[in-house]
């Protein structure tokens, strides 16, 4: 079994440089229903928020101050003030890649469709890249590059990425399993042991890679997943968790927005390791050659 430090869920930027409503969406579908009010509010005066006073917004909202207070709280900020200085950082930005959604209609032609959607792909990318743990995605990559058997798994929009991350990840690391439906990942649940890395890639994180990831865990295995969702057990019961939301409010361009960005993590990981092995393959052959050179030396 492989043992890093593990450090869930600490980001290590600071939370005044987080988009507020990308932080949101990762809480997607979860919130209470006061909290949800408080969600909606937010987005709806995401641009004059920072004029506005905690009296005012407890007013306006129906809903008590300590509430609110614990809301922004739960997203990471020290309290009401870092966060609206977060909103005021990037409500300029957010006019362009939230709301643009509005602004493609049926009669847009191909090519102003593209040039609208691609600047909204752009600007979601760097929102994610805010929030990324790199942290955590090194240590994903380390314990890719020293384990020998990898059970991958995704399911429905995840199951491509994972098939396409398959076929890089096994000319690299001499077991990698791929379960893209309940069935398989249930038989192959019956295959893990200690020494086994169960990454699961899931955008809702609704997924039954938890099946494989608690069987993992019971046996002293290592655990990760890549989500765009920090709320369901997946994430929580994940050793390793890679979050990457998106700053879309549509479920479909949401979709395909975190999709690329998903593809550009699971890329770097490929990037990563093969680099790596290029590396200690020179190591080796430098060996050889210079072993080569000291046993002809003796004949």
């Amino acid at each position: 079994m492989i043992v890093l430090k593990k450090e869930k869920g600490r980001n290590m930027t600071h939370p005044s440089h987080k988009n507020p409503i990308v932080l949101m969406n990762t809480y997607s579908g979860k919130f209470t229903k006061g909290e949800q009010v408080i969600a909606d509010f937010i987005i709806a005066h995401y641009s004059t928020l920072q004029f506005m006073t905690i009296a005012e917004i407890s007013s306006a909202i129906g809903v008590s101050e300590s509430s609110i207070i614990r809301f922004t709280q739960m997203l990471g900020y020290s309290g009401l003030r870092e966060f609206k200085l977060a909103c005021a950082s990037h409500s300029f930005q957010q006019k362009d890649s939230v709301y643009f959604e509005d602004e493609i209609f049926s009669e847009d032609t191909i090519e102003n469709m593209f040039k609208i959607y691609s600047k909204g792909i752009i600007n979601n990318l760097e929102e994610s890249l805010a929030l990324i743990d790199f942290a955590q995605l090194d240590q994903i990559a380390q314990i890719l590059n020293e384990t020998n058997e990898v059970f991958l798994m995704g399911e429905g929009y995840s199951s491509s990425l994972a098939r396409t991350f398959y076929l890089r990840l096994k000319t690299l690391v001499p077991y990698v399993h791929l379960s893209t439906d309940y069935f398989t990942i249930s038989q192959d649940s019956y295959m893990i042991s200690q020494n086994s890395f169960v990454f699961v890639i899931s955008q809702s994180g609704n997924s039954n890679g938890l099946l494989a990831i608690q069987t993992a865990n019971k046996l002293g295995g290592t655990t990760a997943c890549l989500t765009a969702n920090r709320t369901h057990e997946m994430y929580k019961e994940s050793q390793y968790a890679i979050v990457a939301p998106n700053v879309f409010q549509k479920e479909a361009t949401g979709y395909i927005a975190t999709e690329n960005t998903f593809k550009i993590i699971l890329d770097t990981l490929y990037l990563y390791l093969e680099i790596k092995r290029n590396k200690k393959q020179d190591h080796e052959e430098n060996f050889l050659d210079h072993f080569s050179r000291l046993y002809n030396r003796q004949d």
